[in-house]
C-alpha cells in the first residue's frame, strides 16, 4: 500500500473516531457538516465539520485533477475570529500530502500554508431557501520536491462553496 493510501486511511479512521465519540457524548450533529468543493493549495472535494462555534476542521481531497501531475490529500483547521450574522471571517492552517507523477518521475511531499477569509451564508444573505454557503480565501503555501530540485510558494487566492446539511 502506497503512502497516499495510508494517509487517507490514516484521516478516515480518525474522522469516524472523533465522530464516534461526539455521538457516544450526545454532541454529533449532521447540521455541523458541509459537504462542496474548495480550490487553492490545497484544494478539491471539501468536507467541514464544525467542532465548536470558532473551529471547523476540513477535509480536502484532490481528486478532480484532469493532468494528474500534482495530487494531494490533505486538511485545514479554520479559526472563524469574527462571526456576523451573515458572514464570518476566518484565519485556517493547512498540512496536506503532494505526490507529483511525471513519466518515470514520482515523488512525494509534505506542504503547509496559512491565510485568512470570509464566507458568506447564502441562506441568510439572500433568503435562499437551501444551505448554501461560499467563501473567498488568501493565503500562503509551502510545497517542496527536493529530488525534483522543484518548489511551489506564494500567495493562493482560495474559493469554496459548500452545502450544509
Amino acid at each position: 500500500m502506497n503512502t497516499p493510501n495510508c494517509i487517507m486511511i490514516g484521516l478516515l479512521f480518525a474522522g469516524l473516531a472523533s465522530t464516534a465519540e461526539a455521538r457516544r457524548r450526545g454532541s454529533f450533529s449532521w447540521e455541523d457538516t458541509m459537504v462542496g468543493l474548495q480550490s487553492g493549495v490545497p484544494g478539491g472535494i471539501s468536507i467541514k465539520h464544525e467542532i465548536n462555534e470558532q473551529w471547523t476542521a476540513q477535509l480536502l481531497l484532490d481528486v478532480l485533477r484532469s493532468n494528474n501531475l500534482v495530487t494531494s490529500y490533505g486538511g485545514r483547521i479554520n479559526y472563524t475570529f469574527r462571526d456576523e450574522h451573515t458572514w464570518q471571517a476566518f484565519c485556517y492552517g493547512s498540512l496536506a500530502y503532494y505526490s507529483l507523477d511525471w513519466w518515470y518521475y514520482h515523488e512525494s511531499a509534505f506542504g503547509f500554508g496559512a491565510g485568512c477569509g470570509v464566507e458568506w451564508d447564502f441562506e441568510e444573505l439572500i433568503d435562499l431557501p437551501v444551505p448554501l454557503f461560499a467563501s473567498v480565501d488568501l493565503g500562503l503555501a509551502m510545497i517542496s520536491f527536493p529530488e525534483y530540485g522543484a518548489g511551489v510558494g506564494g500567495l493562493f487566492l482560495g474559493f469554496g462553496l459548500h452545502y450544509q446539511f
